[in-house]
């Protein structure tokens, strides 16, 4: 039997931080901003839980492996909070009035409910979704872990998404849950569906490989045209989730295992490249915004964000093979 490989995911990957670049360094305008933005770029993070899950239960899962996942987990989320530390002291304690006791609180909470250093959310809502939907399946099935994970997400698409078109009294709830616990489209409840998703996907590998391209590219365009619909039908409070991301994220998966590529590249760098860009374009942001004051959402600023993360995927790679540096590769 042929050994599969999934060098698609690595270069789907890349792509996706791309695109998550290109939402914090957005230069795109108008209507293009909506459509590359609000519609596509939406889908890399739910993208990004799905291959995570995906890739974790792909050869079965038992207590001990997700204990050191999450400790794999831990480190990536150590190292990026070490390099965001100057950042996350200025932003938590530094930019605003207020006292030290109520802002560390605050940083607390955005340990587990949102970001400490930008982008962190995402490792945080890996760490508590996996364990729940390894939990569920395990007691219930798989199906179960993606039925509650959508009842999860229902409420948060209404309130964070459609929050202009729901009944004072909710959107008040709302704006409470937000001064208390933060933004809630930034927590593990928006993941534990995709997270079960990527499971599910990863249990049926052999019969989406039956399935005919055909069908798959059809019902991806029907996916992306309801999303599309739906984008563009309303003006969103905020465009972080929307209903059509479960299923158009779906067959973008399907899509992406069904078209595997065999390019001469090194499919380990752009591995690595991908997550290196997720969490380094950031730093750079605030580089060329904070101190260098270059002007935002131009192209010119986009491409100067993303390159160095190029560059610096190339030294991290390389420093991590020398004496003493060997964590540097829990960081990538």
């Amino acid at each position: 039997m042929t050994k599969r490989t999934y060098n698609s995911i690595d270069v789907a990957k890349l792509v996706s931080a791309f695109f998550v670049a290109a939402i914090h360094a957005n230069p795109f305008s108008g209507l293009s901003s909506t459509i590359a933005i609000s519609l596509f770029a939406r889908m890399a993070v739910p993208f990004f839980f799905m291959v995570s899950a995906f890739f974790f239960f792909r050869a079965g899962c038992d207590g001990e492996k997700l204990v050191a996942y999450l400790k794999r987990l831990g480190r990536l989320y150590l190292i990026w909070f070490i390099v965001g530390l100057p950042v996350i002291i200025k932003r938590s304690f530094l930019d605003h009035e207020g006292g030290f006791g109520a802002d560390l609180l605050v940083l607390i909470r955005n340990f587990f409910l949102g970001s400490t250093f930008r982008g962190s959310w995402f490792v945080m809502a890996l760490m508590i979704a996996i364990p729940l939907v390894y939990a569920i399946s395990k007691r219930l099935s798989t199906r179960w872990a993606i039925g509650i994970g959508a009842l999860c997400y229902l409420p948060v698409t209404l309130l964070s998404n459609y929050h202009n078109y729901l009944p004072a009294g909710v959107q008040q709830f709302h704006d409470w849950t937000v001064a208390t616990f933060g933004p809630i489209q930034f927590t593990f409840l928006a993941a534990i569906v995709f997270c079960g998703i990527g499971k599910y996907i990863s249990e049926k590998q052999d019969a989406i490989h039956q399935i005919p391209r055909w069908l798959i590219h059809l019902a991806l365009l029907l996916c992306i045209g309801g999303a599309a619909f739906e984008v563009l039908s309303h003006t969103a409070f905020s465009d972080d989730t929307y209903f059509m991301l479960v299923p158009v994220t779906t067959l973008l998966l399907v899509f992406v295992l069904r078209h595997e590529v065999h390019w001469k590249v090194n499919y380990a760098f752009i591995r690595n490249q991908s997550t290196v860009t997720y969490f380094a374009h950031f730093t750079f942001i605030n580089f060329l915004d904070d101190i260098i004051g270059l002007e935002m959402h131009t192209w010119l600023f986009y491409v100067l964000v993303v390159t160095p993360c190029f560059f610096l995927t190339i030294f991290m790679r390389w420093i991590a093979e020398k004496k003493y540096f060997g964590w540097v590769k829990y960081s990538f």
